[in-house]
């Protein structure tokens, strides 16, 4: 079913500082420099800045990341609350897992499927979401649903062949970019949202739906193009909704000098893939997180001047280096 993400409350405003450590997934010396770098920055909504219904976890110690944003008022910032706690949990369970596993002679660590491991975890999230919904309700007696997006990431790093890989998941339109050494940029999820429901009913072309999504003016969008575009946050899949959702997953090579983003809408949709593309580019590892975010949040403030992309909205972004 068709969401439309209206955005409520929750956390008070944050900046968070960045992070560098070396996650326990690959333990080094103390002496060694750290492989990874953590960044992270979250801002509320301009017009109720004491209450934010994104949520970051960042876990650099055991090498994961996730960024959460809630979906309608209240039960949003429930759903974004509980599903990055449940997945923080569980994620500790995983490693356990895998600690004893890699310990035992007889069991291949290698042999363990991370990426099914954390479809797992996710899965666990909605669940407890689900679990929410049927003993909580509001005040005025309806039932609660909370909900929320995330788009996930875990750095599988070996320290003995230097091997790196960026594994990720996600659910709903909440993105993972990458930015490669050599500056190339790369969007590694597609949203589930209504652009793509138009293109699984051959309604629009991938390019054109692509094309729409990343307009930056009225007047390169046709009449029914741009009724598109005002849709384009309507979200067909999220946690804790009533229909178990797919994750999608996917895996790749995380190199020295690659960068992971994870963000929220409120930061793609104030931006255009090019422009967070630029900043990404021109900004250091331990501050791309929070020039993101502002920038984001001073285009979003442009919205009551008919500016086509600017949404006020809560923005989040979280960024994955990869040092050496």
């Amino acid at each position: 079913m068709l969401k439309n993400a209206q955005k409520p409350a929750s956390l008070s405003r944050r900046v968070h500082s960045p992070v560098t450590v070396t996650p326990t997934l690959a333990p080094r010396s103390r002496k060694t420099p750290p492989p990874l770098t953590f960044a992270r920055y979250s801002l509320a909504k301009a017009t109720r800045p004491d209450q934010n219904e994104d949520r970051i976890l960042s876990l650099p110690r055991t090498s994961l990341g996730a960024v959460f944003d809630g979906v309608g008022g209240e039960d949003g910032y429930i759903g974004s609350l509980v599903a990055s706690q449940t997945v923080r949990s569980h994620w500790k369970k995983v490693l356990s897992v895998r600690q004893v596993s890699t310990n035992d002679e007889e069991n291949d660590a290698s042999n363990i499927d991370l990426l099914l491991l954390l479809e797992y975890v996710i899965l666990q999230a909605h669940h407890r979401l689900c679990a929410e919904s049927t003993r909580r309700t509001k005040e005025d007696g309806t039932p609660l649903r909370p909900c929320t997006t995330i788009a996930l990431a875990a750095i599988d790093y070996q320290p003995s062949s230097s091997e790196c890989r960026l594994l990720c998941a996600h659910v709903g339109d909440s993105r993972i970019y990458l930015l490669k050494a050599n500056g190339d940029f790369h969007r590694l999820t597609d949203d589930d949202g209504f652009f793509s429901l138009l293109v699984a009913r051959e309604m629009l072309t991938l390019e054109d739906a692509w094309r729409i999504d990343q307009a930056s003016d009225a007047s390169q969008l046709s009449q029914l193009e741009r009724a598109y575009f005002e849709r384009r946050n309507g979200i067909t899949q999220a946690l804790g909704d009533q229909v178990e959702p797919v994750v999608h997953l996917a895996e790749l090579t995380f190199e020295p000098g690659d960068r992971a983003l994870l963000c929220t809408d409120g930061v793609h949709d104030n931006l255009t893939d090019i422009e967070i593309a630029a900043i990404m580019r021109s900004s250091a590892r331990t501050t791309a997180a929070k020039k993101l975010v502002q920038h984001a949040l001073e285009f979003s403030l442009q919205e009551h001047q008919g500016v086509l992309r600017a949404k006020q909205d809560d923005i989040s972004a979280l960024v994955i280096s990869r040092n050496y």
